[in-house]
């Protein structure tokens, strides 16, 4: 690789390249790739930390040049950056640098170029983070299991229930086993679930050993269970609205949403409309059609916007957005990443600095200090925000307790059972009034009145 460098250097005449004078468009805050404005030596001390990526890359191009810039901030009455292609700005041989990460488009090919790309780069979404646990009434019971383990444990108790009657209708012809009957074999397993023992305890060695596997297996069970309630409350969860890119398309159709995205950054827009998939499609005429689409000036107020409404899904930059999102616990990241891009420094396409330019930024990449200048502004996010979640997301308890919002699942539990306790005794009762009805009835048929019972009284000597 270095050989190859190498050559393609001798074709480059550096000494005509050295001490020369650049400028250098500044059109937008573009963090990480430009953090702030002011460039000069006092605001970068100000300020603490780097100037962004792009300015990063030419200013260490330009030490090995001996290069100076003159950084020009965007002025739209003059370039019209927003409202036109670089073709114009180059056109007017008054920039020789754009600092800002572009896409090369089709219209880019007669006056400008892009160098070798610096970054490749997906489109993330943020949304502000929904409320945790909404419904809370069976969630101590379904969240450490869910639904279909619940289900799994009940076919596994009434299968081993049926099995232990089977196996108890064949020992008792061989051996002296105590005798179940269904509901009575089935309650056994039941009763080894939860932790209660066994009244009475089958002799067979078959059947005994199958009750020991089982409660190892139900001693497993009620760990896994304690340890992943002990995980639910000790780990933030999110119930997100939405997934993937469909759901995303599903959500602006029903009218909840809206799409942010920043104006200087169109490009997405272009994307989506000349994609031929069937999901972009549809995602582009919600965005046309439907208008279901906002602007903004950067991606810092496009954050701004997600924390203040729900209503919102922001379109930005993924590393950028999920450097964020771990520090704004007011917003959140979709798992789904679209539109995979390379990012590339935008120069006029006869500059001598091009190629120069192109063979230093890949041997940036090659030698790993974007990673390094990425990695070193998320740190410095990292570093110097707190956490500011959102009061009305947290469902943590407080001092260390639970709340009765999150445990109300046990109590629910407890009142069916004591209905069912009810309905049983009242039935029950109402069996033995029958009963004894039944017996009165018999008794008056045949004349017979039973003798009354006397109880003697039991006197201690």
């Amino acid at each position: 690789m270095a050989f190859i460098q190498q050559t393609k250097l001798r074709h480059i005449d550096i000494e005509s390249l050295k001490n020369g004078h650049l400028r250098v468009l500044i059109p937008k805050i573009d963090p990480p790739y430009v953090n702030y404005y002011n460039l000069t030596a006092a605001s970068r001390t100000e300020n603490g930390y780097s100037p962004g990526l792009i300015v990063e890359m030419i200013e260490e191009i330009g030490k090995m040049l001996n290069l100076t810039y003159e950084y020009i901030y965007n002025k739209n009455d003059i370039y019209g950056y927003f409202n036109s292609s670089y073709e114009k700005i180059f056109n007017q041989n008054k920039i020789d640098i754009i600092a800002n990460a572009a896409v090369k488009r089709y219209n880019q090919t007669i006056f400008s170029e892009m160098t070798n790309p610096f970054v490749f780069q997906y489109t993330g979404m943020m949304i502000r983070s929904p409320d945790r646990y909404s419904d809370n009434t069976w969630l101590i019971v379904t969240e450490p299991f869910t639904w279909e383990i619940w289900v799994l444990i009940l076919i596994s108790i009434i299968v081993s229930g049926l099995w232990l009657k089977l196996s108890n209708i064949i020992i008792s012809k061989v051996y002296c086993e105590v005798e179940y009957n269904y509901f009575t074999s089935t309650w056994v397993f039941f009763s080894v679930f939860v932790q209660q023992g066994l009244h009475r305890q089958p002799t067979s060695w078959s059947s005994r050993i199958v009750v020991a596997l089982w409660w190892l297996s139900s001693v497993t069970l009620l760990a896994s269970f304690t340890g992943s309630l002990v995980a639910l409350f000790a780990v933030e969860r999110d119930t997100l609205p939405m997934h993937s890119i469909s759901d995303v398309v599903k959500s602006l159709n029903t009218g909840k949403y809206k799409i942010l995205m920043v104006a200087s950054s169109k490009w997405q827009l272009d994307i989506i409309a000349s994609s031929s998939l069937p999901i972009f499609k549809a995602l582009w005429e919600e965005i046309s059609v439907r208008k279901k689409i906002e602007f903004v000036d950067d991606i810092i107020e496009g954050i701004e916007r997600v924390k203040q409404s729900s209503n919102y899904i922001l379109f930005g930059p993924l590393d950028t957005l999920s450097t964020y999102s771990t520090v704004e616990c007011q917003v959140t990241m979709l798992p789904d990443s679209i539109l995979p891009v390379y990012l590339s420094l935008p120069m006029p396409r006869n500059s001598p600095y091009l190629p120069f330019f192109s063979l230093k930024i890949h041997e940036f990449v090659e030698y790993g200090l974007i990673s390094k200048w990425l990695n070193d502004y998320k740190i410095y996010i990292l570093s110097r925000r707190s956490y500011r979640c959102n009061s009305a997301t947290d469902t943590h308890s407080k001092k260390g307790f639970l709340t009765l919002s999150q445990t109300q699942g046990a109590f629910w539990i407890l009142t069916k059972i004591l209905k069912i306790h009810l309905k049983n005794k009242h039935v029950n009762q109402q069996q033995q009034r029958q009963t004894q009805i039944g017996i009165q009835l018999a008794n008056a048929t045949i004349g017979y009145e039973p003798s009354p019972i006397t109880f003697i009284k039991e006197t201690k000597i």
